[in-house]
């Protein structure tokens, strides 16, 4: 494949790994807040709030948005390359 250097604007490295460590952060983050929040509305007697829900969901979370991390890469890498802003000049006639 080969393209007009004029038509490209800008070029990227990846940052997968970013990305992935991002991803599993904030996935993570908000498993533990949904399990908290599912451990607290438990009324059993007999569960003794070992925060069964957080844990479980914490984990699959943080595996969940690892997989998104991979897939959208919303950490963008190094700039590479930037195409230098095309100057218009306008015509008057």
């Amino acid at each position: 494949m080969s393209l007009p250097r004029t038509d490209i604007q800008l070029i990227r490295s990846r940052n997968a790994l970013g990305s992935v460590i991002g991803g599993a952060l904030i996935g993570a983050a908000v498993g533990a807040g949904a399990g908290a929040i599912v451990d607290s509305s438990v009324k059993n007697p007999s569960i003794s709030g070992n925060a069964k829900f957080t844990g479980g969901l914490a984990r699959a979370g943080g595996l969940l948005g690892a997989l998104f991390g991979i897939a959208t890469e919303f950490l963008p890498g190094k700039v590479l390359y930037r195409a230098k802003p095309r100057e218009t000049v306008a015509h008057l006639e």
